[in-house]
Order: structure tokens, then C-alpha cells, then sequence
């Protein structure tokens, strides 16, 4: 996926999926925001990657 491909991403693992919410463990070298730089915006299968929390190294991001 997307996330995989983002600059200093380490590894991507999945925790959970349910309604609707998939909950992901990235370990990126960097902190919450430049791995929040680097994902607003970029796209995956033609939806947009959009931040919409930040609370300390937990990111919210939002596939519209």
C-alpha cells in the first residue's frame, strides 16, 4: 500500500479492522509530524489521505 512507499517508513502492520476503521502500528524514522507531512495529501487508489488527528506519535487520517 501507500503508507509502505512513504520516505523512512520502517514497516506497517495491521492491529484491527472493524466499522469501517482500520488500525495500523507504522514505525516511521522521524516523528508524528513529519510522517503527518508526508501522508496528508498523497493519494491511494484514487482517494485522498487526509489528517485529521494528531495526539502525540497517534495519527487519525482519513481516505476520502
Amino acid at each position: 500500500g501507500r503508507i509502505r512507499e512513504i520516505e523512512n517508513v520502517v514497516s506497517v502492520s495491521k492491529r484491527s479492522f472493524s466499522n469501517g476503521r482500520l488500525k495500523l502500528t507504522v514505525f516511521f524514522k522521524g516523528n508524528a509530524d513529519t510522517f503527518s507531512d508526508a501522508v496528508d495529501g498523497s493519494t491511494y487508489q484514487g482517494k485522498t489521505f487526509s489528517i485529521i488527528e494528531v495526539e502525540g506519535s497517534r495519527i487519525g487520517i482519513q481516505l476520502n
